[in-house]
């Protein structure tokens, strides 16, 4: 299958490449080197978010249209649903996003279901969160405390401890899987979401694999508080199950 991909210079982008090259696919890159508008830049730089995230997602819908491409896969987040405190997480939880990030991811969304009612298109949209894993480039908090853990430095996290993370491989094969579902629900949206693991968890595990890490983690989200989240559907229709456990990631 020849497949055209944007964001593989991202986290989550080059896992999904990479197993998309391994899988005998043809991949073609388009990756612009440019500041990636997460959650927290978006508060620094509002508008270029929006036109990245909605004019660039519309441009792409409309580009997929007019050339015939089917299946279309999009990324949306968390912050699509904003704060929900201990509040479980289903597909018809209110969206409620707080930051222009987020209301982009929201509109990522909507654009994909409007194009496949409008105009028969087969898009889909993965809801995913914070994710960890190897092979990252950009900060992260728990690439930073194995970084201190080797270097036998402590590791003060002041707050953020209940962070709950998701495997970079995880969302990877999701994101696969969403490439052949045979059938997608209304929303044209699907939560996505590993084993339950906690950024304290993961110090801990680091502590347990290199014991002379030292550590603090306070209590309290990084993003925004949510309740478990539902994959329900995200097993019925992509086959999808979280693969990878803390020891793994």
């Amino acid at each position: 299958m020849n497949i055209f991909m944007t964001g593989s210079g991202g986290y989550i982008g080059r896992g999904v490449a990479a197993k998309l090259l391994q899988e005998d696919h043809t991949v073609i890159d388009f990756c612009r080197s440019m500041r990636r508008p997460y959650a927290s830049v978006s508060l620094e730089v509002p508008l270029q978010t929006i036109h990245t995230n909605i004019d660039g997602t519309a441009s792409l819908l409309e580009a997929a249209r007019l050339s015939g491409i089917r299946p279309v896969v999009l990324y949306s987040s968390d912050a699509a649903y904003g704060e929900h405190g201990s509040t479980p997480i289903s597909l018809t939880t209110p969206l409620f996003p707080r930051t222009p990030y987020g209301v982009t991811k929201a509109a990522v969304e909507m654009l994909g279901r409007a194009y496949n009612y409008s105009f028969g298109m087969e898009c889909v949209s993965l809801r995913v969160g914070m994710v960890y894993g190897g092979d990252q480039i950009t900060a992260n908090w728990v690439k930073s405390a194995v970084e201190a853990a080797v270097r036998n430095e402590p590791y003060l996290l002041e707050h953020g401890g209940d962070q709950t993370l998701e495997m970079v491989e995880d969302a990877v094969y999701c994101s696969c899987a969403a490439l052949t579902a045979e059938k997608i629900n209304q929303l044209a949206v699907y939560n996505v979401v590993s084993h339950c693991v906690t950024l304290k968890a993961a110090l801990a595990e680091i502590k347990r694999q290199i014991p002379q890490f030292e550590y603090q983690a306070g209590d309290g989200v990084i993003t925004e508080a949510q309740g478990v989240w539902d994959i329900e559907d995200t097993v019925r229709d992509l086959g999808y199950h979280p693969k990878y456990t803390l020891e793994e990631g």
